[in-house]
């Protein structure tokens, strides 16, 4: 994830100006092998979902075997049929529940890794032990405009002088 941020932000492109097809190659395979992880999550959830639907129907189908067998050998509750229908549901209910939950943790838990990845990061540029102060200097820009890429059409900042 790091190869990404550092390519995106084009740090990439200061700490490695004459390496760029070593460079392209390591973000090629960084990006593969996410890609290949992705993939294989995406393989057990197109196993898992469906697989837990077969069960809640399945269940379904032997409520209404046992409870449509039941009814023939006399007068029924119509208010127990829809207790033991509801229980079927109740548990898909709480699975699914559980299933956010723990797919929230897995997520943050990934975030936290890469924020404090990000944090334990010393800066490439330190301050000098005695640095010099900057007196009568000053920064001054004039009529400075800019435009985002593809609206060329209107100036998002124009003529800002300080």
């Amino acid at each position: 994830m790091e190869k990404v941020r550092e390519n995106v932000s084009g740090v990439r492109v200061l700490k490695s100006f004459a390496q760029e097809p070593g460079s392209e190659r390591d973000f090629a395979r960084t990006n593969q092998r996410l890609v290949d992880e992705n993939m294989s999550l995406v393989r057990v959830h197109g196993v898992f979902h469906p697989l837990i639907e077969l069960l809640g129907g399945a269940t379904m189908a032997i409520i209404l075997w046992v409870g449509g067998a039941g009814g023939h050998s006399g007068p029924g509750d119509s208010g127990r049929f829809r207790r033991v229908r509801a229980v079927p549901d109740d548990a898909r209910m709480a699975h699914a529940r559980c299933r956010q939950a723990v797919s929230l943790i897995q997520r943050g838990s990934a975030s936290l890794q890469r924020i404090n990845a990000l944090l334990a990061l010393s800066a490439d540029i330190g301050e000098p032990d005695h640095p010099r102060p900057l007196a009568g200097t000053s920064i001054e820009t004039r009529k400075l405009t800019f435009v985002y890429p593809g609206s060329a059409d209107r100036d998002h900042v124009a003529a800002l002088s300080t």
